[in-house]
Protein backbone atom coordinates (compact mmCIF):
# COMPACT_ATOMS: atom_id res chain seq x y z
CA UNK A 1 0.00 0.00 0.00
CA UNK A 2 2.81 2.38 0.87
CA UNK A 3 4.69 1.49 -2.33
CA UNK A 4 1.60 2.03 -4.44
CA UNK A 5 1.15 5.47 -2.87
CA UNK A 6 4.80 6.37 -3.64
CA UNK A 7 4.40 5.33 -7.31
CA UNK A 8 1.30 7.46 -7.65
CA UNK A 9 3.16 10.40 -6.08
CA UNK A 10 6.11 10.04 -8.52
CA UNK A 11 3.76 9.72 -11.48
CA UNK A 12 1.87 12.82 -10.45
CA UNK A 13 5.14 14.71 -9.96
CA UNK A 14 6.41 13.77 -13.49
CA UNK A 15 3.08 14.76 -14.97
CA UNK A 16 3.25 18.13 -13.28
CA UNK A 17 6.86 18.60 -14.44
CA UNK A 18 5.98 17.81 -18.07
CA UNK A 19 2.97 20.08 -17.88
CA UNK A 20 5.02 22.95 -16.51
CA UNK A 21 7.77 22.43 -19.10
CA UNK A 22 5.29 22.35 -21.94
CA UNK A 23 3.47 25.38 -20.52
CA UNK A 24 6.78 27.26 -20.35
CA UNK A 25 7.61 26.23 -23.92
CA UNK A 26 4.21 27.26 -25.21
CA UNK A 27 4.48 30.56 -23.48
CA UNK A 28 7.89 31.13 -25.03
CA UNK A 29 6.57 30.22 -28.50
CA UNK A 30 3.54 32.44 -28.05
CA UNK A 31 5.72 35.41 -27.08
CA UNK A 32 8.04 35.04 -30.09
CA UNK A 33 5.58 33.96 -32.77
CA UNK A 34 2.19 35.15 -31.47
CA UNK A 35 0.89 31.71 -32.38
CA UNK A 36 -1.46 29.79 -30.11
CA UNK A 37 0.17 26.85 -28.49
CA UNK A 38 -1.30 23.36 -28.78
CA UNK A 39 -0.32 20.20 -26.97
CA UNK A 40 2.23 18.34 -29.15
CA UNK A 41 4.80 15.92 -27.86
CA UNK A 42 7.37 16.55 -30.65
CA UNK A 43 8.40 19.25 -33.13
CA UNK A 44 9.80 16.78 -35.73
CA UNK A 45 7.73 18.06 -38.75
CA UNK A 46 9.30 21.53 -38.34
CA UNK A 47 12.84 20.13 -38.24
CA UNK A 48 12.59 17.98 -41.37
CA UNK A 49 12.75 20.82 -44.01
CA UNK A 50 15.74 22.37 -42.26
CA UNK A 51 17.49 19.02 -42.07
CA UNK A 52 16.82 18.33 -45.77
CA UNK A 53 18.04 21.81 -46.75
CA UNK A 54 21.24 21.37 -44.77
CA UNK A 55 21.90 17.91 -46.22
CA UNK A 56 21.26 19.12 -49.82
CA UNK A 57 23.51 22.11 -49.32
CA UNK A 58 26.31 19.91 -47.93
CA UNK A 59 25.93 17.41 -50.80
CA UNK A 60 25.98 20.24 -53.35
CA UNK A 61 29.19 21.61 -51.79
CA UNK A 62 30.86 18.17 -51.95
CA UNK A 63 29.86 17.70 -55.62
CA UNK A 64 31.09 21.17 -56.51
CA UNK A 65 34.43 20.52 -54.80
CA UNK A 66 34.78 17.15 -56.59
CA UNK A 67 34.19 18.85 -59.96
CA UNK A 68 36.81 21.50 -59.23
CA UNK A 69 39.38 18.88 -58.19
CA UNK A 70 38.63 16.80 -61.33
CA UNK A 71 39.11 19.84 -63.59
CA UNK A 72 42.37 20.68 -61.89
CA UNK A 73 43.74 17.11 -62.23
CA UNK A 74 42.77 17.01 -65.92
CA UNK A 75 44.47 20.28 -66.82
CA UNK A 76 47.48 19.42 -64.68
CA UNK A 77 47.92 16.18 -66.67
CA UNK A 78 47.49 18.03 -69.99
CA UNK A 79 50.05 20.62 -68.92
CA UNK A 80 52.59 17.95 -67.90
CA UNK A 81 52.18 16.11 -71.24
CA UNK A 82 52.64 19.30 -73.19
CA UNK A 83 55.71 20.27 -71.16
CA UNK A 84 57.24 16.84 -71.80
CA UNK A 85 56.57 17.14 -75.58
CA UNK A 86 58.15 20.57 -75.62
CA UNK A 87 61.25 19.36 -73.73
CA UNK A 88 61.71 16.41 -76.11
CA UNK A 89 61.34 18.67 -79.12
CA UNK A 90 63.82 21.16 -77.64
CA UNK A 91 66.33 18.31 -77.08
CA UNK A 92 65.95 17.17 -80.70
CA UNK A 93 66.32 20.73 -81.83
CA UNK A 94 69.55 21.20 -79.84
CA UNK A 95 70.99 17.91 -81.14
CA UNK A 96 70.19 18.85 -84.71
CA UNK A 97 71.77 22.28 -84.25
CA UNK A 98 74.91 20.61 -82.89
CA UNK A 99 74.96 18.21 -85.89
CA UNK A 100 74.60 21.12 -88.25
CA UNK A 101 77.47 22.99 -86.58
CA UNK A 102 79.71 19.92 -86.76
CA UNK A 103 78.78 19.37 -90.38
CA UNK A 104 79.44 23.02 -91.15
CA UNK A 105 82.88 22.68 -89.54
CA UNK A 106 83.62 19.64 -91.71
CA UNK A 107 82.33 21.49 -94.74
CA UNK A 108 84.62 24.45 -94.02
CA UNK A 109 87.61 22.12 -93.57
CA UNK A 110 86.87 20.38 -96.87
CA UNK A 111 86.47 23.73 -98.61
CA UNK A 112 89.88 24.72 -97.29
CA UNK A 113 91.33 21.46 -98.75
CA UNK A 114 89.71 22.22 -102.10
CA UNK A 115 91.15 25.75 -102.01
CA UNK A 116 94.61 24.34 -101.33
CA UNK A 117 94.25 22.03 -104.37
CA UNK A 118 93.27 25.02 -106.54
CA UNK A 119 95.87 27.52 -105.30
CA UNK A 120 97.14 27.87 -108.87
CA UNK A 121 93.82 29.25 -110.07
CA UNK A 122 93.49 32.98 -110.61
CA UNK A 123 89.99 33.21 -109.11
CA UNK A 124 90.96 32.14 -105.54
CA UNK A 125 89.99 35.55 -104.18
CA UNK A 126 86.48 35.38 -105.67
CA UNK A 127 85.96 31.85 -104.30
CA UNK A 128 86.98 33.04 -100.86
CA UNK A 129 84.55 35.98 -101.07
CA UNK A 130 81.70 33.69 -102.04
CA UNK A 131 82.45 31.39 -99.10
CA UNK A 132 82.56 34.44 -96.82
CA UNK A 133 79.12 35.45 -98.08
CA UNK A 134 77.77 31.96 -97.35
CA UNK A 135 79.33 32.13 -93.91
CA UNK A 136 77.72 35.51 -93.20
CA UNK A 137 74.33 34.15 -94.32
CA UNK A 138 74.74 31.20 -91.98
CA UNK A 139 75.67 33.55 -89.12
CA UNK A 140 72.49 35.55 -89.82
CA UNK A 141 70.40 32.35 -89.81
CA UNK A 142 72.03 31.29 -86.57
CA UNK A 143 71.20 34.66 -84.98
CA UNK A 144 67.57 34.36 -86.12
CA UNK A 145 67.41 30.86 -84.68
CA UNK A 146 68.91 32.12 -81.40
CA UNK A 147 66.24 34.84 -81.27
CA UNK A 148 63.50 32.22 -81.77
CA UNK A 149 65.06 30.10 -79.04
CA UNK A 150 65.15 33.04 -76.60
CA UNK A 151 61.49 33.82 -77.34
CA UNK A 152 60.55 30.22 -76.59
CA UNK A 153 62.46 30.32 -73.28
CA UNK A 154 60.60 33.49 -72.28
CA UNK A 155 57.21 31.95 -73.12
CA UNK A 156 58.13 28.83 -71.17
CA UNK A 157 58.93 30.97 -68.11
CA UNK A 158 55.57 32.73 -68.41
CA UNK A 159 53.80 29.38 -68.57
CA UNK A 160 55.73 28.21 -65.50
CA UNK A 161 54.56 31.30 -63.62
CA UNK A 162 50.94 30.55 -64.55
CA UNK A 163 51.41 26.97 -63.42
CA UNK A 164 52.82 28.08 -60.04
CA UNK A 165 49.86 30.41 -59.50
CA UNK A 166 47.42 27.60 -60.26
CA UNK A 167 49.29 25.27 -57.88
CA UNK A 168 49.05 27.85 -55.10
CA UNK A 169 45.30 28.18 -55.63
CA UNK A 170 44.97 24.40 -55.61
CA UNK A 171 46.79 24.24 -52.24
CA UNK A 172 44.36 26.80 -50.83
CA UNK A 173 41.34 24.77 -51.96
CA UNK A 174 41.77 21.96 -49.31
CA UNK A 175 41.73 24.64 -46.61
CA UNK A 176 38.39 25.92 -47.86
CA UNK A 177 37.12 22.36 -47.98
CA UNK A 178 38.19 21.72 -44.37
CA UNK A 179 36.47 24.91 -43.26
CA UNK A 180 33.28 23.83 -45.00
CA UNK A 181 33.49 20.39 -43.38
CA UNK A 182 33.96 21.94 -39.96
CA UNK A 183 30.93 24.19 -40.49
CA UNK A 184 28.90 21.17 -41.56
CA UNK A 185 29.83 19.40 -38.31
CA UNK A 186 28.83 22.45 -36.33
CA UNK A 187 25.50 22.50 -38.16
CA UNK A 188 24.94 18.84 -37.27
CA UNK A 189 25.60 19.61 -33.60
CA UNK A 190 23.14 22.48 -33.69
CA UNK A 191 20.59 20.20 -35.32
CA UNK A 192 20.77 17.77 -32.39
CA UNK A 193 19.84 20.54 -29.95
CA UNK A 194 16.30 21.69 -30.77
CA UNK A 195 16.34 24.97 -28.85
CA UNK A 196 19.75 26.08 -30.09
CA UNK A 197 18.88 24.95 -33.61
CA UNK A 198 15.76 27.13 -33.63
CA UNK A 199 17.75 30.20 -32.52
CA UNK A 200 21.01 29.55 -34.39
CA UNK A 201 19.93 27.73 -37.57
CA UNK A 202 18.96 30.87 -39.55
CA UNK A 203 22.32 32.45 -38.72
CA UNK A 204 24.21 29.27 -39.64
CA UNK A 205 22.17 28.97 -42.83
CA UNK A 206 23.08 32.52 -43.82
CA UNK A 207 26.74 31.87 -43.08
CA UNK A 208 26.67 28.70 -45.16
CA UNK A 209 24.93 30.57 -47.98
CA UNK A 210 27.60 33.26 -47.86
CA UNK A 211 30.33 30.61 -47.94
CA UNK A 212 28.57 28.94 -50.86
CA UNK A 213 28.58 32.27 -52.70
CA UNK A 214 32.27 32.69 -51.93
CA UNK A 215 32.92 29.16 -53.21
CA UNK A 216 30.96 29.98 -56.37
CA UNK A 217 33.11 33.08 -56.82
CA UNK A 218 36.24 30.98 -56.36
CA UNK A 219 34.88 28.50 -58.89
CA UNK A 220 34.24 31.27 -61.40
CA UNK A 221 37.77 32.59 -60.89
CA UNK A 222 39.20 29.11 -61.37
CA UNK A 223 37.13 28.69 -64.53
CA UNK A 224 38.50 31.96 -65.89
CA UNK A 225 42.06 30.89 -65.05
CA UNK A 226 41.38 27.54 -66.71
CA UNK A 227 40.30 29.38 -69.88
CA UNK A 228 43.48 31.46 -69.76
CA UNK A 229 45.52 28.29 -69.34
CA UNK A 230 43.68 26.76 -72.32
CA UNK A 231 44.63 29.82 -74.38
CA UNK A 232 48.25 29.46 -73.27
CA UNK A 233 48.07 25.76 -74.15
CA UNK A 234 46.78 26.56 -77.65
CA UNK A 235 49.53 29.16 -78.15
CA UNK A 236 52.18 26.71 -76.99
CA UNK A 237 50.77 24.05 -79.32
CA UNK A 238 51.00 26.48 -82.24
CA UNK A 239 54.58 27.40 -81.29
CA UNK A 240 55.41 23.70 -81.04
CA UNK A 241 54.10 23.18 -84.60
CA UNK A 242 56.19 26.12 -85.82
CA UNK A 243 59.24 24.70 -84.07
CA UNK A 244 58.52 21.31 -85.67
CA UNK A 245 58.43 23.01 -89.09
CA UNK A 246 61.75 24.73 -88.36
CA UNK A 247 63.12 21.39 -87.20
CA UNK A 248 62.03 19.71 -90.45
CA UNK A 249 63.53 22.52 -92.54
CA UNK A 250 66.79 22.31 -90.63
CA UNK A 251 66.83 18.53 -91.05
CA UNK A 252 66.37 18.93 -94.80
CA UNK A 253 69.12 21.57 -94.88
CA UNK A 254 71.42 19.26 -92.95
CA UNK A 255 70.74 16.38 -95.37
CA UNK A 256 71.45 18.62 -98.36
CA UNK A 257 74.65 19.86 -96.76
CA UNK A 258 75.65 16.28 -95.99
CA UNK A 259 75.05 15.32 -99.62
CA UNK A 260 77.16 18.26 -100.81
CA UNK A 261 79.84 17.31 -98.31
CA UNK A 262 79.90 13.70 -99.52
CA UNK A 263 79.97 14.73 -103.17
CA UNK A 264 82.77 17.21 -102.58
CA UNK A 265 84.72 14.65 -100.56
CA UNK A 266 84.35 12.09 -103.31
CA UNK A 267 85.32 14.65 -105.92
CA UNK A 268 88.37 15.70 -103.91
CA UNK A 269 89.48 12.08 -103.46
CA UNK A 270 89.08 11.36 -107.16
CA UNK A 271 90.77 14.53 -108.44
CA UNK A 272 94.40 13.28 -108.37
CA UNK A 273 93.49 9.86 -109.80
CA UNK A 274 91.20 11.35 -112.44
CA UNK A 275 93.80 13.89 -113.49
CA UNK A 276 96.51 11.24 -113.74
CA UNK A 277 94.29 8.78 -115.63
CA UNK A 278 92.49 11.14 -118.00
CA UNK A 279 95.17 13.63 -118.88
CA UNK A 280 92.93 16.51 -117.67
CA UNK A 281 94.20 19.13 -115.19
CA UNK A 282 93.23 18.90 -111.55
CA UNK A 283 89.69 20.17 -111.11
CA UNK A 284 88.62 19.18 -114.66
CA UNK A 285 86.40 16.25 -115.63
CA UNK A 286 86.96 14.05 -118.67
CA UNK A 287 84.24 12.88 -121.04
CA UNK A 288 85.01 11.31 -124.40
CA UNK A 289 87.86 13.39 -125.87
CA UNK A 290 87.26 16.58 -123.88
CA UNK A 291 87.97 17.96 -120.43
CA UNK A 292 85.27 20.01 -118.68
CA UNK A 293 85.55 22.54 -115.86
CA UNK A 294 82.52 23.76 -113.83
CA UNK A 295 82.95 27.05 -111.97
CA UNK A 296 81.68 27.58 -108.45
CA UNK A 297 81.27 31.35 -108.82
CA UNK A 298 79.13 33.48 -111.15
CA UNK A 299 80.26 35.94 -113.84
CA UNK A 300 78.99 37.57 -117.03
CA UNK A 301 79.23 35.66 -120.30
CA UNK A 302 82.31 37.60 -121.49
CA UNK A 303 84.07 37.24 -118.12
CA UNK A 304 83.26 33.53 -118.09
CA UNK A 305 84.73 33.03 -121.56
CA UNK A 306 87.87 34.95 -120.62
CA UNK A 307 88.32 32.67 -117.60
CA UNK A 308 88.06 29.61 -119.88
CA UNK A 309 90.63 31.12 -122.26
CA UNK A 310 92.95 31.75 -119.32
CA UNK A 311 92.64 28.07 -118.44
CA UNK A 312 93.59 26.98 -121.95
CA UNK A 313 90.06 26.18 -123.15
CA UNK A 314 86.83 27.95 -124.09
CA UNK A 315 83.14 27.92 -123.17
CA UNK A 316 81.66 24.48 -123.87
CA UNK A 317 80.43 23.62 -127.39
CA UNK A 318 77.69 20.95 -127.31
CA UNK A 319 77.88 18.79 -130.43
CA UNK A 320 75.83 15.67 -129.59
CA UNK A 321 73.01 14.28 -127.48
CA UNK A 322 75.59 12.31 -125.46
CA UNK A 323 77.48 15.48 -124.64
CA UNK A 324 74.19 17.26 -123.78
CA UNK A 325 73.27 14.42 -121.40
CA UNK A 326 76.72 14.55 -119.80
CA UNK A 327 76.55 18.33 -119.29
CA UNK A 328 73.14 17.81 -117.65
CA UNK A 329 74.79 15.76 -114.87
CA UNK A 330 76.47 18.94 -113.58
CA UNK A 331 73.01 20.04 -112.32
CA UNK A 332 73.92 23.73 -112.45
CA UNK A 333 72.35 26.50 -114.57
CA UNK A 334 75.42 27.80 -116.45
CA UNK A 335 76.81 29.62 -119.49
CA UNK A 336 77.64 27.70 -122.68
CA UNK A 337 79.67 28.91 -125.68
CA UNK A 338 76.69 30.09 -127.78
CA UNK A 339 75.85 33.70 -128.81
CA UNK A 340 74.12 35.80 -131.49
CA UNK A 341 75.69 39.05 -130.37
CA UNK A 342 77.49 39.54 -133.71
CA UNK A 343 74.29 39.18 -135.74
CA UNK A 344 70.80 39.02 -134.23
CA UNK A 345 69.17 35.64 -134.83
CA UNK A 346 72.34 33.96 -136.14
CA UNK A 347 73.52 31.76 -133.27
CA UNK A 348 77.19 30.72 -133.45
CA UNK A 349 79.54 28.83 -131.19
CA UNK A 350 82.72 30.37 -129.79
CA UNK A 351 84.73 28.55 -132.48
CA UNK A 352 82.72 30.57 -135.11
CA UNK A 353 80.72 27.53 -136.31
CA UNK A 354 77.00 28.12 -136.75
CA UNK A 355 74.34 26.32 -134.71
CA UNK A 356 72.72 23.79 -137.03
CA UNK A 357 69.97 22.32 -134.81
CA UNK A 358 67.22 23.71 -132.60
CA UNK A 359 66.78 20.39 -130.79
CA UNK A 360 68.01 21.55 -127.41
CA UNK A 361 66.22 24.92 -127.15
CA UNK A 362 63.49 25.20 -124.54
CA UNK A 363 60.02 25.67 -126.12
CA UNK A 364 59.46 29.30 -127.20
CA UNK A 365 63.22 29.93 -126.96
CA UNK A 366 65.20 31.92 -128.00
CA UNK A 367 62.79 34.79 -127.34
CA UNK A 368 64.84 37.68 -125.96
CA UNK A 369 65.53 39.63 -129.17
CA UNK A 370 68.36 42.13 -128.85
CA UNK A 371 68.15 42.08 -125.05
CA UNK A 372 69.20 38.42 -124.67
CA UNK A 373 72.16 37.41 -126.85
CA UNK A 374 73.96 34.68 -124.87
CA UNK A 375 73.10 31.02 -124.40
CA UNK A 376 72.80 29.17 -121.11
CA UNK A 377 71.59 25.70 -120.10
CA UNK A 378 68.60 25.19 -117.76
CA UNK A 379 69.33 22.02 -115.81
CA UNK A 380 65.82 21.61 -114.44
CA UNK A 381 64.41 21.52 -118.00
CA UNK A 382 67.42 19.91 -119.76
CA UNK A 383 67.19 22.70 -122.36
CA UNK A 384 68.81 25.95 -123.52
CA UNK A 385 67.61 29.51 -122.95
CA UNK A 386 68.80 32.87 -124.22
CA UNK A 387 69.41 35.54 -121.59
CA UNK A 388 71.22 38.82 -121.07
CA UNK A 389 74.99 38.51 -121.48
CA UNK A 390 75.45 40.77 -118.44
CA UNK A 391 73.72 38.31 -116.11
CA UNK A 392 75.97 36.55 -113.58
CA UNK A 393 75.97 32.75 -113.86
CA UNK A 394 78.39 29.85 -113.34
CA UNK A 395 80.01 28.56 -116.55
CA UNK A 396 81.38 25.38 -118.12
CA UNK A 397 84.79 25.36 -119.85
CA UNK A 398 85.89 22.74 -122.39
CA UNK A 399 89.23 21.84 -123.89
CA UNK A 400 90.38 18.84 -125.87
CA UNK A 401 92.22 15.92 -124.29
CA UNK A 402 93.88 12.76 -125.50
CA UNK A 403 91.34 10.09 -126.44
Amino acid sequence: MHSHTQRQTRTHTRTQTHTLAYTHTCAHIHVHTHTPCMYRQSEQPEKRPLRAAAMCLGLLSVLLLSGIIGLYLYYDRVYNNLTEDRDQLQTSYNNLTEDRDQLQTSYNNLTEDRDQLQTSYNNLTEDRDQLQTSYNNLIAERDQLQTSYNNLIEERDQLQTSYNNLTEERDQLPTSYNNLTEERDQLQTSYNNLTEERDQLPTSYNNLTEERDQLQTSYNNLTEERDQLQTSYNNLTEERDQLQTSYNNLTEERDQLQTSYNNLTEERDQLPRTAERSGCPVGWRKFDCSCYFLSIVSKTWEESRQDCLNRGGDLVIIQSREEQDYIKTFKVMSWIGLTDEAREGLWTWVDNTQLTTAEYWHPDEPNGGREENCGMIQMNYDAWNDTSCSAALPWICEKYAYC
